[in-house]
């Protein structure tokens, strides 16, 4: 997708950050094809991050994708768009973490939100009223020495 990352982690850990896998965002059209979609995700997402509302980053279609396709174990979000994943796509709010700003959350590796300079009021289109998030990765890295 145009902001879609996905991270595996040894272990069998992974995370999709700002699914986005549609052909439009908004009312701007691709100019390339999403390099992946859900089909082409594993069989488990243990996560999903969403860095903040603008329409490339949170694509209202991708999400019911991947909410149908049932992969998604848990969704972090920054504040703000808990009641939107509810409200709009239906996500259990057992399945969403909202986090304030520095605050941080535990599953088996530990995403921590930062806070994030891209300006947030960029269309003339209402947003979901949040905060912008960046993410930082903290897993241990065991190596082997021969």
């Amino acid at each position: 997708g145009h902001s879609s990352t996905i991270v595996s982690f040894p272990g069998d850990f992974t995370i999709l950050t700002d699914p986005h896998f549609s052909n439009y965002a908004g009312y701007v059209r691709r100019n390339t094809p999403s390099a992946f979609g859900v089909a082409d995700l594993p069989d488990v997402v243990d996560c999903v991050l969403i860095s903040h509302d603008h329409m490339d980053h949170l694509d209202y279609w991708s999400i019911l994708a991947l909410i149908e396709s049932s992969k998604v174990k848990i969704w972090i979000v920054p504040l703000g768009i808990k009641s939107w994943l509810m409200d709009k796509a239906g996500v259990s709010p057992e399945d969403i973490v909202e986090l304030e700003w520095w605050e941080g959350v535990r599953i088996r590796k530990s995403p921590k939100c930062k806070d994030s300079n891209e300006n947030k009021q960029r269309t003339l289109l209402p947003q979901v009223e949040g905060l912008v998030r960046a993410y930082e990765m903290n897993g241990k890295r065991k190596c082997d020495r021969e």
